[in-house]
């Protein structure tokens, strides 16, 4: 019964990856109609989220219908509630669940859950590992008579965020945690030692415009408040020398979100909230992150570029950053990765060190 089951659960789900590359084919030769006509179908029917995603451009942009901006709200809403449940379902099934006797109800969707690994998070920041070259040795303050640390070190990230949707005060909104994890490790050297890890969790809230600031291209604003810390604390060595190697700050911020054409900006300002600790470990960190950064996206077909530049005009100090990231395979699911660096903050340990980095490696996200 439960191969019978899977059977036509795969032949469904085929049938609408065959009707939404159907659909695409329309849209891509701006048969806008026609495709209309498709998308509503599949998502109706199966709850599509690219479908649901494509409505709403087109209620969006007049394509195929009659421009309309609540109904594009109401598709946009959809297709983000559904990309949650469709993404790699025939292949959570196929892959887990078809060796098992069958259960049934709630007790078939535990163990669904829990086979699949699928959870409420995705990614947030690029998730990537990469092979670096520094133009020095990385050392911070922390005073080392014989630096042990290299110019070549690996360097990854992990970045996650869970989302949650409110209709509150008559708009949108969307409360969001995210936690991200930054490492420089020194894998070429004996013992392979971590040189500095970054923690940094965040919470936020984003409200979109939906096109009431068009006008300025700006499409919506965040609210949010980030801890940055090395998880280090202060210690004697064993020459009785006072070490310092702690670093830490918190930020409240705010962000707009602007598009022109194909050019997505992301202006952050932000204020530092000066504790103790923060005095105590690095008190002018602000001279060299400055008070806010400016991210660009631009993609060109299957390449994105992203630039992330800080500066700070009272000091004369900041950061440039440029990342390109390119499908290593036809599903697009794992990216060739390629990063600059130039300037200070790379991490805390080293935030008012200068340094020049490029590396190389692979990016699970973009």
């Amino acid at each position: 019964m439960l191969k019978v089951i899977l059977f036509f659960f795969l032949t469904f789900t085929l049938y609408a990856n065959s009707t939404l590359n159907q659909a695409d084919t329309l849209f891509e030769q701006k048969r806008y109609a026609e495709a209309y006509v498709a998308y509503k179908d599949l998502a109706q029917r199966k709850e599509n989220s690219k479908a649901a995603y494509k409505l709403a451009w087109m209620y969006q942009e007049g394509k195929g219908v009659t421009k309309d901006f609540e109904t594009s709200k109401a598709w946009y809403q959809k297709a983000a509630k559904w990309d949650a449940t469709d993404r790699d379902r025939a292949k959570a099934v196929e892959s887990f669940y078809s060796s098992f006797d069958p259960l049934t109800g709630d007790s078939a969707e535990s163990m669904m859950q829990y086979m699949s690994g699928n959870f409420a998070v995705r990614a947030f920041h690029s998730n990537y590992f990469v092979i670096s070259k520094l133009s020095n040795a990385p050392q911070g303050d922390v005073i080392q008579l014989n630096n042990p640390y290299i110019k070549t070190e690996t360097k990854m990230q992990i970045s996650l965020r869970g989302d949650y949707t409110t209709n509150w005060f008559g708009g949108a909104q969307v409360w969001s945690g995210a936690y991200t994890q930054r490492s420089y490790w020194q894998l070429f050297i004996e013992s392979e030692p971590f040189r500095e890890t970054n923690y940094m969790p965040e919470a936020f809230v984003t409200l979109p415009f939906f096109h009431k600031l068009d006008a300025i291209a700006m499409k919506g604003m965040a609210l949010g408040f980030i801890h940055q810390s090395n998880g280090q604390v202060e210690y004697f060595d064993d020459n009785n020398t006072f070490e310092d190697p702690s670093r830490s700050w918190n930020r409240l911020y705010v962000k707009g979100f602007f598009q022109f054409d194909k050019l997505f900006a992301t202006l952050m300002l932000w204020y530092p909230i000066l504790s103790p600790a923060t005095i105590n470990d690095n008190a002018d960190i602000v001279d060299h992150y400055g008070y806010g950064s400016l991210e660009l996206n631009y993609p060109v077909g299957d390449l994105l570029t992203r630039f992330n530049g800080r500066y700070n005009i009272e000091t004369n100090k900041g950061s440039a950053e440029l990342e390109f990231t390119y499908p290593m395979t036809s599903n697009k699911k794992i990216f060739y990765y390629l990063q600059g660096f130039t300037g200070y903050g790379q991490s805390l340990i080293d935030y008012h060190e200068y340094l020049n980095q490029v590396g190389f490696g692979i990016s699970l996200s973009r």
